[in-house]
């Protein structure tokens, strides 16, 4: 079964999915437009919870707000993100790809501990962190 003669269950399935795409979008527009919208943190190609070394470049992500954050001291970050950087980084036993440059890993893990020992940023309503 090639994509140059699809059979009639392949183009079904193929409809389907993209009906279904719309009308998820459809319905996150909605929220969007209520203030409502809560999109999970998860890896969108597998569903799972987003975890380090899983992707290499979910990897350097991290690290890259981890040092944004670090160069403000990490005066705007809520408790959400605090959590979440830190959960991300519970397990540094994985192959987290920021370990194959030395420099840069021991920038990580010196903000980690920096993040680690601040206390989060109070959480206002209306106004999100930068």
């Amino acid at each position: 079964m090639g994509f140059d003669n699809p059979t009639p269950q392949t183009e079904d399935l193929y409809i389907k999915s993209i009906n279904t795409t719309v009308d998820r979008y459809r319905a996150f527009l909605e929220e969007v437009r209520a203030d409502t919208l809560v999109l999970p943190n998860c890896d969108l190609d597998s569903g799972q919870a987003t975890k380090a070394a899983e992707y290499s470049l979910t990897d350097d992500s991290y690290a890259k707000l981890l040092a944004q954050l670090s160069q403000r001291k990490f005066d705007r970050t809520s408790p959400e993100l605090r959590d979440n950087i830190l959960q991300f980084y519970s397990d540094l036993s994985v192959p987290i790809e920021t370990k194959r440059d030395q420099v840069r890993w021991q920038s990580v893990l010196t903000s980690l501990d920096q993040l680690k020992s601040v206390a989060p940023a109070p959480t206002v309503a209306g106004s999100p962190a930068q």
